[in-house]
């Protein structure tokens, strides 16, 4: 007999409970929750936790990765076009200083024609054609491509861009020749002709004194200018003597230079003025026009320029100089002069009056033009290139140079004859005329 059955049986019932849920829960339940839930998250879920967090990981890196191909494919594509540009404008310059290059050949060929032509004429020949006209040779600027004339018609235009369009020049270029040897030789501040000093002297102090009489504004912007202090070493910078040209040592006054200065040699280039004590960019940039170091020592009236031609007398004014320019250009009004004796002639008609004495001691010359200034401008798209260079003619300069010499000459013990000195060889109608001219001066920028 189930002793637990009497507890039915009695008045009262006692509650039947099996060991197994004595403390009122089942042996897997008693944490309350089931074994495979004690952590709050079933076995699947932590995998779907997992593949998120992978997810993530792997869009970071591939975003990263395409942050980086991106930086990379910007970086190469910026170099290749640095490089281009680079390149580009390499073969831009070349293209454009070769150009400039073509317009000095250009030009030389020209000066070389001119020469000839003129050397070749005879006196009776050189007579019947007119200067101005000989002299358009090498005037006339040039370009290419070249410059159409307006009063053509529109079929003539349309000729010439079809022929400039058949060259395989793509680039283009301007050259301008002008004369260099009418310019004022500073060069002659010093050398063994008195007459030459003088006037050269003489030349640039009216420079100066011209444009303080004529610039009221300039003048008073410059008013601790010294003109003959300033001339003065200049002549200090060519002369051969340790003596300056107003007594005492010079080579004080050009200490700041360092040793070796003055060099005691003639100037080498024009921009070397401004080594000279004293000598402002303003002032530098009044002469620079007017001065050369590659001149004949004498004034050709057909091509000198205004300040130039003032520069020859005080007599000269303004009104006279625009007069002679006037004459010259004009052949209707006499065109080039002749000689010296026209150029006086036509000066005192003007109203100048000049000494006779004075006349003799100023080298005027009206024949051919026997050094140059070639200036070549070369483009090419963004890129400009300009050549200059200066051609001399030795032979011609040095019969000059001994024509002054010789009229410098004063016999000895004042004696009525002498013999002068001696011309050095030179001998203008002999001069040769073959080969290239020659060029004593050339610069790039």
């Amino acid at each position: 007999m189930n002793p637990f059955s009497l507890l039915t049986t009695g008045t009262k019932r006692s509650v039947s409970v099996s060991p197994a849920s004595r403390v009122g829960v089942s042996p897997a339940s008693r944490v309350g929750v089931s074994p495979a839930s004690r952590v709050g998250v079933s076995p699947a879920s932590r995998v779907g936790v997992s593949q998120k967090s992978e997810k993530g990981i792997a869009l970071i890196l591939a975003m990263f990765t395409i942050i980086l191909v991106s930086y990379l494919a910007t970086e190469l594509a910026y170099e290749t076009n640095v490089e281009y540009l680079v390149n580009s404008a390499a073969i831009q310059r070349v293209k454009s200083y070769y150009a400039a290059r073509a317009g000095v050949e250009i030009s030389l060929l020209r000066i070389k024609i001119y020469s000839q032509v003129t050397s070749q004429l005879s006196a009776q020949a050189k007579g019947m054609v007119k200067q101005d006209l000989l002299d358009m040779i090498w005037k006339m600027p040039f370009s290419w491509p070249p410059q159409v004339p307006g009063e053509l018609n529109q079929v003539q235009k349309e000729m010439i861009d079809d022929k400039t369009k058949l060259s395989p020049m793509d680039a283009a270029y301007m050259t301008v020749i002008s004369d260099e040897g009418s310019k004022i030789n500073v060069n002659g501040l010093w050398g063994p002709s008195k007459s030459t000093r003088d006037l050269t002297y003489q030349q640039l102090l009216r420079i100066f004194q011209d444009k303080i009489r004529d610039d009221e504004k300039w003048a008073r912007a410059h008013q601790d200018l010294r003109p003959e202090e300033l001339i003065n070493n200049l002549e200090d910078w060519v002369s051969p003597s340790g003596q300056s040209a107003k007594g005492g040592d010079k080579t004080s006054k050009f200490s700041s230079l360092g040793q070796g200065y003055p060099p005691n040699r003639g100037f080498r280039t024009v921009r070397e003025i401004l080594l000279v004590p004293g000598m402002l960019e303003d002032y530098f940039s009044l002469l620079e026009d007017q001065i050369t170091v590659f001149g004949m020592n004498a004034i050709n009236p057909n091509n000198a320029s205004k300040e130039i031609l003032m520069a020859i007398d005080p007599a000269i004014t303004s009104k006279v100089a625009d007069e002679i320019i006037k004459r010259r250009d004009d052949s209707a009004a006499g065109g080039p002069f002749k000689d010296a004796a026209d150029f006086w002639a036509f000066v005192t008609n003007q109203g100048a009056r000049i000494d006779p004495g004075v006349q003799k001691t100023i080298p005027i010359i009206t024949d051919a033009v026997y050094n140059f200034r070639i200036t070549s401008t070369g483009s090419f798209k963004n890129s400009t290139s300009e050549i200059t260079a200066v051609v001399y003619d030795l032979n011609k300069s040095s019969t000059q140079g001994y024509s002054l010499l010789k009229a410098d000459y004063i016999p000895p013990n004042n004696a009525s004859a002498g013999t002068p000195p001696p011309s050095g060889g030179a001998n203008n109608n002999n001069s040769s005329t073959k080969g290239p001219p020659r060029i004593v001066y050339w610069s790039e920028r």
